[in-house]
């Protein structure tokens, strides 16, 4: 894409704080995995760097972030919400459903496809930590109703244009 992100404007504000106040009523702590803008400062949130961040993929960024809430042994009970930075934040509701599964949880989109953020529970936690990839620990997740957009990153230009056409307010 040529540019950070994390640090794309949306209505004056970067794309990184969308996502912050989103999970902020709903998680905590809530952590930002940065690695090519690694001086992203991310209001009320811990800032980690996935030092490998160019030859590793978000289930490795994922396992960083895990690990700054967890150093240890991940407790039972535990959950965590984990989304990539490149897509719309998910709506209070939709996170109201996916904290309602009880456990691991995939948001799906009116059309059926898999989106996030995603829940995972302590088992999925510790896989992941352990370097599963988020796919093959959601593999038996609860599946919810997404919002239309859980499905939608920005990779390049256009797709973050459309992605500014559906933000919603």
């Amino acid at each position: 894409m040529g540019r950070a992100k994390a640090l794309l404007p949306v209505r004056g504000r970067p794309v990184v704080a969308w996502h912050v106040a989103a999970l902020r009523g709903i998680a905590a702590p809530v952590v930002v995995v940065v690695g090519a803008e690694p001086a992203i400062a991310a209001d009320g949130a811990i800032v980690v760097e996935n030092a490998a961040w160019a030859r590793t993929g978000m289930a490795e960024s994922a396992a960083v972030g895990l690990a700054a809430v967890w150093p240890g042994a991940v407790p039972d009970g535990v959950r965590a919400v984990v989304t990539p930075v490149d897509t719309i934040p998910a709506s209070g509701a939709c996170l109201a459903r996916l904290l309602g599964a009880g456990g691991a949880a995939v948001p799906v989109t009116p059309d059926g496809r898999d989106g996030h953020p995603v829940v995972l529970d302590a088992g999925g936690i510790r896989a992941v930590r352990a370097g599963s990839t988020l796919r093959a620990v959601l593999t038996g997740a609860a599946r919810v109703a997404g919002d239309p957009w859980s499905a939608d990153d920005f990779d390049d230009e256009a797709a973050f244009a459309a992605a500014l056409q559906r933000w919603p307010e």
